[in-house]
């Protein structure tokens, strides 16, 4: 039987076995990475922030066998470590959004997290900021099945925090992995994000699966327990009803979770008549 209470740390990252051949890779607090060890190769689930040499992490557990990285989504805490890797997966709406993972970006994060969350993360001093080449794109979506030599991963679409995020099913491990789907403290202000009921729809889908046993998210809690993923529904649930006109942030906490949301699209629009129509009005 596997047994999931061993842990290393490996160059300041901290590794976990979390099923035969999968691995959960803390980077400095900072993102949760996950690889899955096939017989003939090997996917990382997200690539982190880049701050360090993540690479040289994964190098003892997978031996010889090459490594490929799947990304849930292009925001730079996911993508920022691509540049180690020959090969990424990717959802094709992602593609157009890996420019904006820049280094400057993946520094403001850090930031963000030191003084804004107030978690304990590497310093700058520490960081080593490994860029490389851009990888080749490989581009991936609903039911696609990535095959690792005795290890599959499918592939399923996962509007949230960006409309291209994805999430990875290691079938054989029945483990499910979804990025930022599910963030306890989830911002959709971003222009790429989706509307508040494709997430709900999204985050209902997750808790209606009957292929995994766990689910693993990028952020804070790993692994999500399922009535953490009720209560996140819930929370948005309070912002689909709001149809407040007003162009102010509607903020949503509900047991933990937390989602903020600029610029609600559900509002009851009044129609207004066109001046042809104001014409004919008056003439009457």
């Amino acid at each position: 039987m596997f047994d999931r209470s061993r842990r290393k740390r490996r160059a300041g990252y901290d590794v976990e076995g979390i099923g035969e051949g999968v691995y959960r890779i803390n980077e400095y607090n900072v993102a949760n990475c996950y690889l899955i060890i096939g017989s003939e190769k090997a996917l990382l689930i997200d690539t982190g922030a880049g701050v360090n040499d993540l690479r040289s992490v994964i190098a003892p557990l997978v031996g010889e066998k090459p490594v490929e990285a799947a990304l849930t989504s292009a925001l730079p805490w996911h993508s920022g470590g691509r540049g180690q890797f020959g090969k990424i997966y990717l959802s094709e709406r992602e593609a157009p959004f890996l420019k904006s993972s820049t280094l400057f970006a993946r520094k403001s994060y850090l930031l963000s997290l030191k003084f804004l969350f107030t978690l304990k993360v590497i310093k700058f001093r520490n960081c080593r900021w490994v860029r490389g080449r851009e990888p080749e794109a490989a581009y991936v979506g609903e039911g696609d099945v990535i095959d690792l030599g005795g290890k599959t991963v499918r592939v399923y679409e996962s509007k949230g925090l960006t409309r291209g995020a994805l999430s990875y099913l290691a079938v054989e491990n029945r483990l499910l992995f979804v990025g930022d789907t599910y963030n306890p403290c989830t911002y959709l202000g971003l222009r790429r994000a989706a509307k508040t009921e494709e997430l709900k729809t999204t985050l209902q889908r997750i808790l209606r699966g009957k292929d995994y046993d766990a689910i693993y998210a990028t952020h804070f809690v790993a692994p999500v327990p399922r009535d953490k993923v009720q209560d996140a529904v819930d929370c948005i649930e309070k912002i689909v009803r709001h149809t407040n006109g007003l162009p102010l942030p509607h903020i949503s906490s509900y047991r933990g979770y937390t989602a903020v949301n600029w610029g609600h699209k559900r509002r009851v629009r009044r129609h207004r008549p066109k001046k042809s129509e104001m014409a004919e009005y008056v003439g009457e």
